[in-house]
């Protein structure tokens, strides 16, 4: 039988200055994700490429899915030489917080693909 090679989509983070993009978190089963505030320090990082993002929780779909707006604080030249290539992908290190103080579920780094659109929205 003849294969059908297809390609997929993945996850992308716009990695130009103040760009926009959202993370969806879905809580692990028996997890509950309802008391969660926000990410830590209002931050995800992708500790491996040095890069910053401000995080703002948007949404709570359900008790068990959470959506953080992420924008960039990607800065040519600061944490690399300027002439340096910008990643290609990286891994997203999130750390959530919850209302009451107690401990939030540990969310799974998220592994990206960056692009680079400084006309996007």
């Amino acid at each position: 039988m003849a294969k059908n090679p297809k390609a997929i989509g993945k996850q992308s983070v716009n990695l130009s200055t103040n760009k926009t993009r959202h993370i969806l978190i879905a809580a692990g089963h028996g997890l509950s994700l309802d008391k969660v505030t926000g990410a830590s320090g209002n931050q995800v990082t992708d500790v491996d490429n040095d890069i910053a993002f401000s995080a703002t929780l948007v949404g709570t779909p359900s008790p068990a899915r959470l959506v953080l707006k992420l924008i960039s604080q990607f800065l040519p030249g600061v944490a690399k030489p300027l002439d340096a290539p910008a990643p290609t992908d990286g891994l997203l290190s999130i750390t959530l917080t919850t209302s009451d103080g107690s401990n939030p579920p540990p969310v799974s780094d998220v592994p990206v693909d960056y692009v680079a659109d400084p006309q996007a929205p």
